[in-house]
């Protein structure tokens, strides 16, 4: 299917093996990463799909919770069950036409008659395939929204300790990031001084 990558490339192993590159090498291209893949594992990945592989396994870890995750996940199989139908289709109509063509090739006439119909039907797999792809921006979108930031994180965080030294359990020595006040008139200096007293 056009739409889906090669499964070559979804392996654990690979997946796996990129994310490995990329932490342990930060400042590695993608281009050296897809190199190194495709050395170990026989393949023919481009920087480009490297790149997109590293960031799927990335947004995956990110924080999300689960009853999010669980829509996010049947919305997901939902699209990409539409994606391999319209393309099914489309091959379909395409094997109809050929085998039209090899028919009626010596009469015009009758592939005129059939053609309004055959455009009809490819209009209508090209809409279901634009459906597709604005429900797959809609689910992108929602899916930004499910997913924490990092500031989020460290909110949630921050609010979780101090319930904790409210209670007792816990005693915070250092101010939390979240508490922390950011002023630009006040110098670098300034704050050292403040540390030693």
């Amino acid at each position: 299917m056009v739409f889906e990558q090669k499964k070559e490339y979804r392996t654990p192993e690979v997946k796996k093996f990129i994310t490995k590159l990329k932490s342990e090498n930060p400042d590695l291209s993608y281009d050296i990463i897809a190199e190194r893949v495709n050395q170990k594992f026989k393949l023919k990945m481009s920087g480009f799909v490297a790149r997109n592989i590293l960031e799927k396994e990335v947004a995956g870890d990110m924080l999300m919770n689960q009853e999010s995750k669980n829509i996010f996940e049947a919305d997901y199989n939902i699209l990409s069950k539409r994606f391999r139908e319209a393309g099914d289709w489309m091959e379909k109509l395409n094997k109809l036409y050929s085998e039209l063509w090899e028919k009626y090739k010596d009469r015009p006439e009758v592939l005129l008659k059939l053609s309004p119909s055959i455009v009809n039907v490819q209009r209508e797999i090209l809409n279901q395939i634009d459906f597709a792809v604005r429900q797959q921006q809609r689910l992108l979108t929602q899916q930004k929204s499910i997913i924490y930031t990092p500031i989020q994180i460290v909110n949630i965080m921050g609010k979780r300790l101090l319930h904790y030294e409210k209670e007792g359990i816990i005693k915070i020595l250092k101010p939390l990031p979240s508490e922390v006040q950011y002023n630009p008139n006040k110098k670098e200096d300034e704050d050292e001084n403040d540390e030693q007293e």
